[in-house]
């Protein structure tokens, strides 16, 4: 070994070494094998890494075949050990345990050296990789390198304070590389690929006992890269080989939860709802963990962020469908009449949290998603009716924005709970009427609104109209005649005059 470190050594300070002749030497003596210069490396400090790294990769490449094959052939009688020395090479340039990012949020000074490390041992690799040997050998070697090679491609996916162009550019060709000598086509192929004959050694079952290592309560804050790498592993498992693994998923993404920061929450919803779409219901609802999610969200209420609010509720309304039977079946203990569930109880938080908002990010956030809640409770949405009509009278009435507004969401709300509640809708249909005249009286005002916004209020204006005409034919149609007679504004009767002539299929 002490060999191998002096050839090294020697190597680095004689830059001018180009050609195979010149290192016949080093490649002749059985001890300097590849294994032993790896082994070096591994061990190095890590101040002597980097350019020890750039040696090993110069050597791949003036090296004889036979001293490559040497290698290839050592690991293909060897099965895929733990902690061997190519996985270890490859996680020194992986993103380390940073202890201070318990107290504060990294940021580029802890990760100064990182992307050169990255981009030189994905050039080392991709040198061993290129080499042309047998098919089933270089295919050994890949399955040495795994999951440490996958980890910290997936690291250098995405442009972050850890990542540059090179590693950016060498991470994408290094994963494609994987995927060619694995006879992969999609990533999610590749993380179900079977490094043993076990059925449950597939890389993403190595991945994800790596991360648990590493992602725990009090830990995993520390280990920012490893974020990307649970998330895109998460990503690329869908249905159904979710079903096998969601639970090693689930702790993580409810840990993202729960956490202050608002991008953590934000990851952490996105995550359990992947989970939840590619797993069956009836396997959410073992041993109570559709329960927790739900506690989990329904937590989440409590914070009012439009970013975190857009990918909350249909997170909710999903888990709902899981946790909650169909409200249109939920009834007494006599069968008599219909109770209120979960559903009631989150819609009527999203309407008390939007009745009297002042935020228009927050309003377009809490009211973007109502329409499928109402879609849901169909008829039972009567039971919210005072503060739901409440909430689309306010946002109608009030000014939010030139180009950018409420308005139109919230007259598709109005339009789902005509449609839901149309049997009950008559009570309804004057003061529908009369918010909806005002409204066009007020875009009426050319300056006031962007021409975009004016055409779509004015096109769902008239749709809502027409679906009023089906609840009460005669009256409505009587009470728009009655308008036109009046001293309304020409784009204003213009919409009520389409509303009295059209219908809808």
């Amino acid at each position: 070994m002490s060999s191998a470190k002096t050839v090294l050594q020697t190597i680095g300070l004689e830059q001018n070494l180009e050609k195979a002749e010149q290192l016949q030497h080093v490649f002749s003596r059985p001890t300097n094998n590849l294994e032993h210069f790896i082994g070096v490396v591994v061990d190095i400090p890590i101040k002597d890494f980097l350019q020890n790294i750039i040696v090993l990769t110069k050597l791949i490449h003036l090296a004889p075949e036979e001293w490559i094959k040497n290698y290839l052939c050592e690991i293909t009688k060897s099965s895929s050990k733990k902690g061997s020395l190519l996985q270890r090479l490859i996680l020194r340039a992986c993103i380390p345990y940073l202890k201070d990012l318990q107290n504060r949020p990294c940021d580029a000074s802890d990760f100064a050296d990182l992307p050169e490390k990255a981009e030189s041992v994905l050039k080392f690799v991709m040198s061993l990789l290129s080499r042309e040997q047998d098919t089933e050998q270089i295919k050994a070697v890949v399955l040495e390198a795994i999951p440490s090679l996958l980890i910290l491609i997936i690291e250098h996916q995405d442009t972050c304070m850890w990542t540059s162009k090179t590693s950016l550019a060498l991470s994408k060709e290094a994963l494609n590389k994987v995927k060619d000598i694995l006879a992969v086509s999609s990533n999610e192929e590749l993380l179900q690929y079977k490094i043993s004959n076990d059925q449950h050694s597939s890389i993403l079952v190595h991945i994800l006992k790596h991360l648990s290592e590493k992602l725990k309560r009090e830990s995993w804050m520390c280990y920012p890269t490893l974020k990307a790498v649970y998330q895109w592993s998460l990503l690329h498992t869908k249905f159904p080989n979710m079903s096998e693994v969601y639970p090693k998923f689930l702790p993580t993404a409810l840990l993202f939860t729960d956490d202050h920061v608002l991008e953590n929450k934000i990851l952490g919803v996105s995550c359990l709802y992947h989970i939840m779409q590619n797993t069956s219901r009836e396997e959410l609802r073992w041993y109570g963990q559709a329960d927790v999610i739900y506690e989990a969200l329904k937590h989440q209420m409590y914070t009012r962020e439009a970013k975190l609010i857009d990918v909350l509720h249909p997170t909710l309304l999903y888990i709902l469908s899981v946790v909650e039977k169909d409200p249109q079946y939920c009834t007494d203990p006599k069968g008599l009449q219909r109770v209120p569930t979960k559903y009631d109880a989150i819609f009527h938080t999203i309407l008390t949290d939007a009745y009297g908002e002042q935020n228009l990010t927050q309003r377009i956030a809490l009211t973007g998603h109502l329409t499928p809640f109402v879609e849901k409770l169909g008829l039972l949405t009567l039971r919210h009716s005072n503060l739901l009509f409440k909430v689309i009278e306010e946002y109608l009435e009030a000014y939010d924005g030139k180009r950018r507004s409420a308005k139109p969401q919230i007259l598709r709300l109005l339009k789902s709970v005509i449609t839901a509640v149309w049997p009950r809708m008559s009570q309804y249909v004057d003061f529908i009427l009369k918010i909806l005249v005002e409204l066009l009286i007020d875009i009426s005002a050319k300056d006031n609104y962007d021409s975009e916004l004016v055409h779509s209020i004015e096109e769902l204006s008239t749709q809502c109209l027409i679906l009023l005409k089906h609840v009460n034919l005669e009256h409505v149609e009587k009470q728009l005649q009655n308008m036109l007679k009046l001293d309304v504004p020409e784009t204003c009767r213009h919409t009520l005059s389409d509303a009295l002539q059209l219908s809808m299929c």
